[in-house]
């Protein structure tokens, strides 16, 4: 009797990878998408939150592992893939064309006195054009 592989075994097996920042596993993440069973092949995509993920190759090890102890699975296709949150643009808070944004903020050094801090901070963003620097406080530009 062949035992047929189904879709509540593979993500009743995916359940027990653990997102190791957020410390949930990826199903209660929604983070498994296109999952498809073929014969004895398994395949789906694990939709990371960046796709600088720091965990990538562990979540499709643990990933393969979980699956491939799934009785009747014989081959398991992972994609990696992610879906990055937006940037604003929904909200109407960035009125620019801004596809994938990196951005870094810090307080500025008062020019006279480099011990202090003025109140102020300085967010870059880089994109694909020039960068754009946004200052929230006293000062007045980058320089």
């Amino acid at each position: 009797m062949t035992n047929k592989i189904t879709k509540d075994s593979i993500l009743t097996a995916l359940s027990k990878v653990q997102e190791p920042d957020l410390n949930k596993d990826l199903v209660t993440l929604n983070m498994i998408h296109n999952l498809e069973i073929q014969d004895e092949t398994v395949s789906f995509t694990i939709m990371l939150t960046t796709p600088a993920c720091p965990f990538r190759a562990k979540l499709e090890r643990e990933s393969k592992e979980a699956v491939m102890a799934v009785e009747g699975v014989k081959n398991v296709i992972v994609k990696m893939d992610s879906d990055v949150p937006n940037d604003g643009r929904m909200r109407g808070l960035v009125k620019m064309p801004i596809r994938n944004a990196i951005a870094a903020a810090a307080p500025i050094r008062h020019q006279r006195k480099p011990s202090s801090y003025m109140n102020s901070t300085r967010l870059v963003v880089l994109r694909s054009g020039p960068p754009l620097v946004i200052t929230y406080g006293s000062a007045k530009s980058w320089k």
